[in-house]
């Protein structure tokens, strides 16, 4: 249970009597209560004398008699124009306060007010509950950044956001973590100097235009994503920037109405040791798959002391987004996604899309949002639930024993000052600088732009130290503020959890670009900031002195690698290693079976290779009989850095039907930096799903060999490999007459999956139908399993089948089919000889070309008297049904009332 401390109804909050004049720790505001439809914004003075860090909204609501925590949002992505449900508190701040902002109909009977404190999506979202929140209880905790351990990654206002410039909506930032951050913060601040926070959402994709195009739904926001390589933040962007906002609260949010076209980015990320994740979690989670809404923590998390932090990473890409704390959309907008959570203090509640929910999706990008680019609708994803923890620490409020030096400020003082080149690389320009100054403070921090110019199609592997007077200087902060288009990847190799270090390893990959060969030009540079201070002395405060004049020298360590040109890649190797294996036990494939292969590409350490290409299913004889069910690159090992899914391209040929009949996947050129000595982060793995293509009868032979080949090839002249993946044809089996399937056995040691079957059958030997069966397992046995089919069939020939090709992975099994003559089902009275019982399978075969002579007089027997199970031969059911009987020279006569058939 969740506990209330005070409650306060003031427009205004805060803190009475006293005001704190510093403080040492994070700040934690009362509870007070809050209600939507009531006119903002709200004020919370957070006292910390400066820009916080971090600011967590939390939102305490109640159901069915319990409580549960929402977070807020960064900025409304709608106003009230629409009458549909949204919800969410918006909030930004400054250096002295926090804003908050419920939904507030403008009070025009054409607008809503239906907006709430939360709102879990209604029927477009599936979760442990659906519910909107009108009352709750509102609190606010924020923090300063040294509240946190150093972060391994700072963007400190070098990117702008607008949603007023086409190429400006979407923004790349490099980190160079070479990891995935732990916990990443994104602010953005306006014009007017407040902050607000980025989402990890898009609930409504395009401007809504209502009552001609005079009026219409605001669209605003700036969501992000962040890989192990690159931050990702989309604004939507429209012509002119009419209708959008980076940022905005307009109607429906209160008495303040604000716009804001642009703002300048700030991020701060970490990379965190366990000491500070003291919960971890992740599973596969999404649409029509089998999903919990609720992850138990197993332990009861202290509200006041962890940050709740919930991400979905995608599967494709691997870029992870931030879950939402409400709903702004009920679905009725158009395209929306993303993840809506809550807590308490011992678990985490999701929801997410609907399987119903055709436009929504667990990752959404699209619409007006980055005017297209990176547009991804992903309906399956990692769900990451992490609880943090950031002990209280003596870093804040702290200040210098010897106060005389301006320059010494031992919590933040940053002091701009350039470095020296300690000597020229023929490859690798960079930039010289101006001596520190004479005193530093120990634990000051020191900061230096290096500004690298780099040569196209090379690639760097750098070593960087900081000496004064003979003396390492330690690297305490090495971020990228910028790079060029040239400049592909930087990677780098040091340690997280070090408070400092004395050198950095990395690698600069600049692979050119065809069209733009200007040497050192700006496509080719890339700027580096560097923080560094003294070694730390034995009294936390000691004065360090430095001669005057003793200018900071930078190494720089250049191992240099040619990697060719656009036309010319021939010194670059090919010798990988392509295997190919099959997820299923059995090595064979028949009708409706999805095999699921894993094409693993090998590569050797320090090693450049040359563009390739994957081609599959390739095979002269049985490509034509193959599709491609889905294909996806599962795994890039992390010794190549530099290799991104951006640079890898993919074409399909398909046939008229639409399915696709084989696959090229391109590589661009790229390195195994070796960044770690495993072995199995040398390989490239891309899943491929395959399945026989829709046939009008089953296929036993082939112009050759009865296997498939799965095929990979190398592109270009220099190294072909042509590995192949040997199958056998799963068989038809064939019965001797018209005889009755009713079940199928499978061996006990395969795995089998029972549901969504079917059969192709033949009644002819020549013409095959596809018919759903279900199966119900009848007995288990030491070898071989039985099922039966709740509705025999009959057949000449048949093969086991699935209705619906590609849907799931289906393994082959080679089955038997349980089965018994037609006769057992039928009698024919007075046919001694057999005569008429030989020829009824032509009753039977639902062909009107094949017909059974009946009997006359004069022959022996001179009547057909013929009584049969008609449910299983016929298919029918209940107690009255009709048959139509075709045949020539027939009369329908009444004997004795009943019906007869006679020939004429």
């Amino acid at each position: 249970m969740l506990k209330v401390l005070t409650l306060t109804r003031l427009h205004d909050f805060g803190y009475s009597g006293c005001i704190p004049v510093s403080r040492s720790e994070p700040f934690i505001s009362s509870w007070m209560s809050i209600r939507s439809q009531t006119a903002g914004p709200f004020v919370v003075h957070h006292y910390l004398g400066e820009y916080p860090a971090k600011v967590d909204v939390q939102l305490n609501v109640t159901k069915d008699g319990e409580e549960y925590i929402f977070s807020g949002i960064g900025t409304a992505q709608r106003d009230d124009d629409r009458d549909k449900m949204y919800g969410g508190v918006v909030y930004r701040y400054n250096d002295q306060h926090v804003k908050l902002y419920v939904p507030k109909s403008t009070g025009i009977s054409s607008y809503t007010a239906k907006g709430r404190l939360v709102y879990t999506g209604g029927s477009a979202y599936t979760g442990p509950f659906a519910s909107s929140f009108q009352t709750g209880f509102v609190r606010i905790r924020a923090w300063r950044l040294c509240d946190f351990p150093r972060a391994n990654f700072s963007s400190d206002g070098v990117y702008d956001i607008t949603s007023k410039e086409a190429a400006s909506s979407f923004v790349r930032i490099p980190h160079s973590l070479g990891d995935w951050p732990t916990f990443v913060v994104v602010q953005v601040m306006t014009s007017d100097g407040y902050i607000f926070e980025a989402e990890g959402a898009v609930f409504v994709p395009i401007i809504t235009y209502y009552g001609g195009s005079t009026m219409f739904s605001r669209l605003c926001g700036t969501v992000y994503s962040v890989n192990n390589l690159e931050f990702r933040l989309w604004a939507p962007f429209n012509t002119g920037g009419s209708a959008v906002s980076v940022f905005c609260v307009v109607d429906g949010w209160g008495s303040e109405q604000l716009k804001f076209n642009s703002g300048t980015v700030y991020i701060n990320a970490w990379v965190l040791e366990a000491d500070h994740v003291v919960f971890n979690h992740q599973q596969t989670y999404g649409k029509n798959i089998a999903s919990p809404n609720t992850v138990n923590l197993g332990n009861d998390y202290n509200i006041d002391e962890h940050i709740t932090f919930v991400q979905v990473k995608s599967i494709n890409d691997s870029f992870m987004f931030p879950a939402a704390g409400s709903a702004m959309s009920d679905g009725s907008f158009g395209s929306f996604g993303g993840v809506v959570y809550g807590f308490t203090e011992n678990k985490v509640l999701l929801w997410r899309p609907a399987d119903n929910q055709a436009s929504g999706h667990v990752i959404y990008i699209g619409g007006k949002w980055g005017n297209g680019v990176y547009s991804t609708k992903q309906n399956v994803a990692y769900l990451k639930v992490s609880i943090l923890y950031f002990p209280s620490t003596d870093s804040c409020g702290k200040s210098c024993v010897n106060g005389s030096y301006y320059r010494c400020d031992c919590t933040s003082g940053v002091a701009q000052i350039p470095i020296m080149a300690a000597s020229s690389q023929s490859q690798l320009q960079y930039v010289s600088g101006n001596a520190l100054p004479s005193v530093m403070c120990n634990m000051s921090t020191f900061s230096t732009l290096v500004n690298l110019k780099t040569i196209q199609y090379h690639i760097y592997g750098l070593e960087f130290r900081a000496i004064v007077a003979e003396q390492h200087l330690n690297i305490t902060h090495f971020s990228v503020i910028s790079t060029g288009k040239n400049i592909k990847c930087l990677h780098m190799n040091m340690p997280h959890n070090a408070s400092n270090y004395v050198n950095v390893n990395f690698f600069i990959s600049n692979f050119g670009i065809p069209s733009k060969q200007t040497a050192l030009s700006a496509d080719d540079e890339m700027i580096i900031r560097v923080d560094y201070q003294p070694h730390v002395l034995a009294q936390p405060f000691d004065v360090f002195h430095v001669t005057n004049g003793v200018n900071p020298i930078v190494q720089l360590v250049s191992t240099t690698v040619f990697l060719g040109n656009s036309s010319n890649e021939s010194n670059l190797s090919t010798n990988y290693t392509i295997s190919i294996t099959n997820a299923c036990s059995e090595d064979c494939i028949g009708p409706g079976d999805n095999l699921e292969f894993m094409i693993d590409v090998s590569t050797e350490f320090d090693q450049c290779y040359a563009p390739f290409e994957l081609e599959f299913p390739f095979s002269a004889n049985t490509s034509s009989l193959l599709t491609v069910c889905l294909y996806e690159i599962v795994k890039i090992g992390s010794n190549f850095p530099c290799l991104v899914l951006d640079e890898v391209f993919t074409y399909e040929n398909r046939s008229i039907d639409g399915s696709i009949e084989n696959v090229i996947i391109r590589f661009p050129r790229f390195c195994n930096l070796k960044v770690s000595n495993d072995i199995t982060e040398n390989v490239i793995s891309i899943r491929v799903r395959v399945s026989l293509k829709e046939q009008d009868k089953p296929i036993t032979t082939w112009g050759g060999p009865t296997e498939l080949c799965v095929q990979t090839r190398a592109h270009g002249s220099y190294s072909q490999k042509w590995p192949c993946y040997n199958l056998s044809l799963r068989q038809i089996t064939s019965f001797p007459g018209l005889t009755v399937v009713d079940g199928i056995s499978v061996p006990t040691t395969l795995s089998f999956l029972s549901v969504n079957r079917s059969l192709l059958v033949s009644v002819d030997g020549s013409n095959f139908e596809k018919k759903e069966i279900e199966l119900s397992l009848v007995s288990i046995g030491v070898t071989m399993t039985e099922y039966g089919i709740s509705n025999p069939l009959l057949a000449t020939d048949v093969v086991l089948s699935r209705p619906n090709a590609c849907l799931n992975v289906s393994c082959c099994v080679q089955n038997q089919f349980r089965s018994s003559p037609v006769t057992d089902y039928l009698k024919i009275y007075n046919d001694p000889m057999e005569n008429l019982i030989k020829n009824v399978s032509l009753v039977l075969d639902k062909s009107n070309t094949s017909c059974m002579t009946l009997p006359s007089n004069g022959d022996t027997p001179p009547v057909f008297l013929m009584k049969m199970n008609a449910s299983v031969l016929l298919g029918v059911s209940g107690p009255q049904f009709t048959i139509l009987l075709h045949g020539k020279d027939l009369l329908c006569e009444y004997h004795g009332g009943q019906s007869s058939i006679q020939l004429k």
